[in-house]
C-alpha cells in the first residue's frame, strides 16, 4: 500500500483556469503551439508558472483552438472571460 506522499495530486481545472489558459494561447503564439501539441506539458507549465500550483497528474485531450477574438470585438483584457472552459475534442 502507497503512504500518502506517493499518491498523485489531482488538480480539478476550473473553468476561470481554462479562460486564462486560452487567453495566453492567444497573447502568446509560442504557447498556442505547445498547448496544441503537448497540452498537458503546456498546462504543467502554467500552472508552474502563473497559478504557484503543483501539478502532478494531469492528462489532457487537445484539439487545435480556435482563433483569438479581434480585439475590436473583445478588447485583450477580457479574453479570459470569453472561451472560459475546455476545449472539445469531439
Amino acid at each position: 500500500m502507497a503512504d500518502e506522499t506517493e499518491r498523485e495530486e489531482i488538480i480539478e481545472l476550473t473553468n476561470a483556469d481554462w479562460g486564462k489558459i486560452h487567453a495566453k494561447a492567444w497573447r502568446e503564439p509560442a504557447f498556442k503551439t505547445k498547448l496544441e501539441e503537448d497540452p498537458t506539458a503546456a498546462v504543467r507549465e502554467y500552472f508552474g508558472q502563473k497559478l504557484q500550483r503543483s501539478v502532478t497528474s494531469l492528462r489532457i485531450k487537445m484539439v487545435t483552438l480556435r482563433p483569438a477574438p479581434h480585439p475590436d470585438d473583445v478588447p485583450p483584457e477580457f479574453w479570459e472571460d470569453v472561451n472560459p472552459f475546455p476545449p472539445s475534442c469531439c
